[in-house]
């Protein structure tokens, strides 16, 4: 009741302060309604004046009259708008006529200025044109006499009366760059047939100074030699010289026959030309001199290397005596014996030196003239026989020299005159100046064109603005008649915004009006508000008091109440209940908690009856696998692929099995294991199928599911016999061990047998070939003379012996060109066990290499004597010794020295070998990357190597031309591709010397 009497309290104060606040407003609300009429009263006074000037009559006023009445009509609203509307469309069309009439006025004024300015335009294209083509005309003139003065001054480049007709004919008629080409090709057409003549003739002189250079060249060299050799020699050939040095190599000492004897001192000039005529006709005059000792030595080196030697034969009753030998040599007493056999009288002996120049040595009988002095037999006739070959040298190569240099003046003023007619060519007269005045030319022509057409343009556009500029003046004329403002623009713009204004003024003032008819509803309705909220305060206070006597009668009732409880008794009543209930509910939380843990255990009761049972099972299916498994292990031991110890028992014998199997199989499944099993059967069946390999399943399927029992077992048939693949694998070692001692025998009695005879005879054959091959290569290549001074030499060396059963390679050649009578039995051991050992070597490097091994390609290999050999590269300067070409020398060489000891020994291997072939041979040479990684500078060298070797060559290149001056005449096809275009087009050149020109078509 007191809550409720509080309650009533707050709603009455409530409704209090609301009386209050709506009082506040309501004053509020009737000061803007009165502001409002205010306003609404300028409204109407500015609305007025805006009809001053828009003239809208009945309809403005009636409007007016009844704002200012208090209660205008809508029907007056609708129509003041719609006059306002009609007044405003008038005056905008009005106006946009005017505007119109302004912007063609401004168009037509634009128009007169363009066409003003085309006019003018026009007048300076057509003075610009008259100035181009005086322009022309003048640099016709001048081209024309610019030909005419280079005419006069031309030595080579010089045009026939004709050709000046035609020249001037074409500058006349010249119009484009196009019409010049005729007497472009006129010049060129001149320009090449005197470049051609002077071209030819320098040819001749260059031909003339290479064969004059040559010429020089070899005598200077023929005079290097000469004056770099001690004594002179008598002519020898190449394989002679190698003789004589490497007997020098190998340690034998001899001496030519010459140098042992000389002529007696009463002997005449004539006497002694004429018996060394007949000492060098008959062979004895560079025949060797050698000790008893070293003959047999030289007999067996000479059997392979070409010379001769004398043998003392028996004494004659009348030997020679106009030679004597010389004490001071240490050959002195074999030339001695040896003159003891030279008959000076009987010509029927074996050897005879006649007074009349007849001469006889063995089977060769002839008759000699001495064409030269003497100037090889004795000491004092060398000296004098090199003295003259100097003297004749010294003045054989001044006459070479000045011829030279005669032949260099030749090309040189050719090679001016070829300068001067290119300049000349170069200094002819161009185009470009008549090319830039025919240029404007055209332009100007074009500009007067284009002037004249423009002009035409802007004429018609004055016309049509002009016509446009009427036409709107019309339309502006009829639009403004019924308005009274003046016909400007500024007179409706300022017509057309009052318009603007008053609609927005009516616009407005509509909305005020409405406005202060809410303002006037509103202070109504809020007026009638605080009398409600007055009549609700005064019955809320009557509530109250009422309520006020209920609440005090309460209390009352309240006090009784609070008095009886507080009695002792009562109190203790309400402790005992309080005990009691507490009691009762510890009590009943003991027995949930007992029936909670009888459950549990009747649960675990239960269960461990259930895992008694299941143990009990296991066990018993244990004791069985075990079982199994024991039988499965001692099946497996049984088919003897284990190689244990077989006296241990069975559960060490399985712990050994499980930890020899490896880490990586460990994971293995035994479906991929028979997989993996099958897969190599697979792969090697087809190699086995003569062994009739089989592979099955043994044992029955285990009775337990994931035990593995049952086995893969692989046999094979050998000998009628089955086996399994362990004791396969066992019989074929002992075959193989049988095999490799009948191979041993039989390759013993293939290379004893086989060897020994038609083998033996071709390797004997094709070394000699080699050899002869190598040694004509080096001769070749020492015959070239570079310009760097630079020659190189090639030696074919014996390999020596890699191992203790190995012969080095001249031994085994030795052994293979013995006669088969002559060779003992310890020779073809030798021989055999040199081959079988490098078999064997080359058997386990194939298998290092995990290649197939093939008998036939083994013996082939071990066979190959170009394996036995190996190439020695030497090189030598000039004045220089002979020195081997190492990788540290080759780096010291410049540039073009490293070419040249790149491509001179192939090109030497090559043309050596189609030398083999004969004169008719085509010596065709093609390079795929010519010369690459030669700088240019060094690759004329290259090409004047090719041609000094005769080669015809065809080369590509993805820079090289070939336009060297040592190449004579060469044809060039380059492969062009502009872009990524579809198709190749090939360029075809011709360089003749000196020049490369493109071939037409």
């Amino acid at each position: 009741m007191e809550q409720q009497y509080s309650d009533t309290e707050r709603q009455l104060e409530a409704i209090q302060c609301n009386i209050d606040k709506n009082e506040l407003k309501l004053r509020e609300q009737t000061q803007i309604r009165e502001d409002a009429r205010a306003g609404l009263r300028g409204d109407v006074r500015r609305l007025d004046e805006y009809n001053s000037i828009l003239d809208l009559g009945d309809a403005h006023r009636n409007y007016t009259d009844g704002l200012k009445a208090g209660h205008p009509t809508d029907a007056d609203q609708r129509t003041l708008q719609k006059a306002l509307n009609d007044r405003k469309k008038l005056i905008s069309e009005a106006l946009a006529s005017l505007q119109k009439v302004q912007q063609a006025q401004a168009g037509y004024d634009i128009a007169c200025q363009a066409l003003d300015q085309a006019l003018a335009a026009t007048e300076a294209a057509k003075r610009e044109l008259r100035d181009a083509e005086q322009q022309d005309q003048e640099e016709r003139d001048r081209l024309i006499e610019a030909i005419l003065s280079r005419q006069s001054t031309n030595q080579e480049l010089v045009f026939s009366q004709p050709d000046l007709l035609t020249l001037r004919k074409a500058v006349t008629q010249y119009r484009s760059p196009g019409d010049w080409s005729s007497v472009r090709q006129l010049i060129d057409d001149c320009h090449s047939r005197r470049q051609g003549q002077l071209m030819e003739e320098k040819l001749s002189s260059e031909q003339s100074l290479r064969e004059a250079q040559s010429e020089a060249d070899r005598i200077s060299r023929d005079l290097d030699r000469v004056r770099g050799q001690p004594e002179p020699v008598p002519p020898r050939s190449p394989q002679t010289e190698a003789t004589r040095i490497f007997l020098a190599m190998q340690g034998i000492p001899c001496v030519p026959f010459y140098e042992t004897v000389d002529f007696r001192p009463e002997l005449s000039g004539k006497e002694r030309d004429l018996l060394e005529a007949q000492l060098n006709d008959a062979g004895l005059l560079d025949a060797l001199v050698v000790s008893e000792e070293h003959r047999q030595s030289l007999t067996e080196l000479l059997a392979e290397y070409p010379d001769r030697f004398l043998m003392p034969g028996t004494p004659v009753e009348n030997p020679v005596t106009s030679l004597v030998a010389d004490a001071s040599s240490p050959f002195g007493s074999v030339a001695a014996q040896c003159l003891l056999g030279i008959s000076c009288s009987d010509l029927t002996a074996d050897t005879a030196l006649l007074p009349d120049g007849s001469f006889r040595n063995g089977v060769i009988q002839g008759y000699s003239h001495a064409e030269a002095s003497a100037g090889f037999v004795g000491a004092a006739a060398r000296r004098a026989n090199r003295e003259r070959q100097i003297h004749a040298l010294e003045e054989q190569l001044r006459t070479a020299e000045r011829e030279r240099d005669s032949k260099q003046n030749e090309v040189d003023a050719l090679s001016s005159r070829l300068k001067l007619l290119a300049e000349e060519r170069s200094a002819m007269p161009t185009t470009i100046d008549l090319d830039q005045a025919l240029d404007l030319l055209a332009q100007a022509r074009q500009k007067n064109v284009r002037a004249e057409e423009e002009q035409m343009k802007k004429a018609d556009a004055e016309q049509e603005a002009k016509r446009q500029l009427t036409r709107f003046e019309q339309e502006s004329r009829e639009k403004s008649r019924e308005l009274p403002y003046a016909r400007t623009a500024d007179a409706y713009e300022e017509a057309s915004d009052t318009a603007g204004d008053y609609g927005n003024l009516l616009s407005e003032l509509y909305g005020n009006w409405n406005k202060l008819r809410y303002l006037i509803q509103s202070v109504a309705d809020l007026t009638d508000t605080i009398d409600g909220q007055r009549d609700i305060a005064d019955g809320m206070q009557k509530k109250g008091i009422v309520e006020k006597r209920m609440l005090a009668a309460s209390d009352a009732k309240i006090r009784q109440i609070q008095e009886f409880l507080n009695l002792p008794e009562n109190q203790e009543r309400a402790r005992m209940i309080s005990e009691l209930e507490s009691e009762i509910a510890e009590q009943s939380g003991i027995k949930n908690n007992s029936e909670i843990n009888i459950s549990a255990l009747n649960v675990k009761v239960e269960n461990a009856g259930l895992e008694v049972g299941r143990q009990n099972k296991d066990l018993l299916s244990s004791v069985f696998s075990e079982q199994d498994l024991e039988k499965y292990f001692s099946e497996d031991l049984s088919l003897g692929f284990s190689i244990m110890r077989d006296d241990l028992p069975l559960s060490q014998y399985a712990r050994q099995a499980q930890s020899g199997i490896p880490a990586a199989d460990r994971e293995r499944t035994p479906e991929k294991m028979g997989e993996s099993l099958q897969n190599n059967y697979q792969q090697h069946n087809n190699s086995l199928l003569k062994y009739m390999p089989r592979i099955e399943t043994i044992f029955d399927a285990p009775s337990q599911v994931g035990v593995l029992r049952q086995r893969l077992v692989i046999t094979l048939q050998k000998d009628g016999k089955e086996l399994s693949l362990y004791n396969f694998i066992e019989e074929l070692k002992k075959d193989i061990e049988l095999t490799e001692v009948v191979l041993e025998q039989k390759d013993r009695e293939l290379f004893e047998d086989i060897l020994t005879d038609t083998i033996s005879y071709k390797l004997r054959a094709r070394i000699e070939e080699s050899q002869q091959w190598s040694l004509d290569m080096s001769a070749l290549m020492k015959l070239l003379d570079t310009s760097m001074g630079l020659t190189f030499s090639l030696d074919w060396k014996a390999k020596k012996a890699e191992g203790t059963e190995e012969l080095d390679t001249a031994q085994l050649v030795m052994l293979l060109n013995k006669d088969r009578a002559l060779l003992t039995r310890e020779d073809s051991q030798r021989v055999s066990s040199h081959f079988r050992a490098k078999i064997k070597k080359a058997r386990q490097d194939a298998e290092t290499r995990e290649e197939a091994v093939n008998y036939a390609d083994l013996i082939r290999d071990v066979l190959d004597y170009r394996t036995w050999y190996e190439f020695q590269l030497y090189y030598q300067r000039k004045g220089e010794t002979k020195r081997e070409l190492t990788d540290r020398s080759f780096n010291t060489f410049s540039g073009g020295e490293k070419a040249m000891a790149i491509y001179l020994p192939q090109f030497a291997a090559v043309s050596a070998q189609y030398q083999k072939a004969g004169s008719c041979c085509p010596m065709l040479l093609a390079l795929d990357e010519a010369f690459a990684g030669v700088d240019d500078k060094n690759i004329g060298a290259m090409f004047d190597l090719v041609h000094s070797l005769d080669f015809d060559y065809i080369m590509n290149s993805q820079s090289l031309w070939g336009c060297y001056s040592c190449v004579h005449s060469l044809d060039i096809a380059e492969f062009h591709r502009p872009g990524n275009a579809q198709v190749v087009t090939i360029l075809r050149y011709r360089w003749n010397g000196t020049e490369r020109t493109l071939l037409e078509g």
